[in-house]
């Protein structure tokens, strides 16, 4: 029985940090479309340039501030081993800076950055539901996203959709103050924002359940 909960253990955690690549990775394939990043980079990026440090530290820093956020937000309910979110968002930000240094697509035809744009929002997607349904410890920004459906008394879906127009709307006045140019908020911003929450909620409804008989 003990080994039988540590293996079903060790695949939970598995999927989880398959899912903290996956988000690190999605983020990445946005930025190279260069048609506007998912809203969770984009915060990432306008702090790097608000700060003039690395993509992977500045994602840090704002997953530091979600934490802090999710504990004024929920107060009471804020558990203490939320906190454990800082340190995957180390193991994140490395893999955001290495994805990053690693793809580096240029002279693409608009057919395959749409196409980028599409398969980010999947791979963000999936990154979520690999590290949200083994019901560890949520990354920073889904944990933020679950505490606004919480407080909202909505589902996740509708939590990470707030979520992502908040972002989207810090991110534009960070750049306007900083004068850092629009280019990184587009049509890639906007569907990431509608879509990636909808995908979620598809997920779940289809793999949830199915996924959950295995690895609890």
């Amino acid at each position: 029985m003990v080994i039988v909960l540590k293996s079903k253990f060790l695949l939970r955690f598995s999927l989880y940090i398959i899912g903290i690549a996956c988000l690190a990775l999605g983020g990445v394939l946005a930025i190279n479309s260069r048609l506007g990043v998912s809203p969770v980079n984009l915060i990432q990026l306008s702090l790097s340039y608000l700060i003039g440090s690395s993509l992977g530290f500045a994602a840090f820093i704002s997953f530091v501030t979600y934490v802090i956020l999710q504990a004024l937000l929920l107060k009471k309910d804020f558990k203490p081993i939320q906190i454990l979110q800082i340190l995957f968002a180390v193991l994140f930000g490395f893999l955001l800076q290495f994805f990053n240094n690693s793809i580096q697509l240029e002279n693409l035809s608009l057919t395959f950055r749409v196409s980028l744009v599409f398969i980010s929002i999947l791979v963000i997607a999936l990154g979520i539901f690999l590290t949200v349904t083994p019901r560890l410890i949520p990354m920073a920004p889904d944990g933020m996203a679950g505490a606004i459906a919480f407080k909202l008394k909505k589902d996740f879906g509708k939590g990470k959709l707030v979520f992502d127009v908040i972002i989207v709307v810090t991110s534009a006045v960070i750049l306007f103050v900083t004068n850092s140019g629009f280019e990184d908020i587009g049509i890639g911003t906007i569907l990431s924002a509608i879509l990636v929450g909808k995908v979620i909620v598809f997920v779940n409804s289809r793999f949830k359940e199915k996924l959950e008989a295995i690895i609890f």
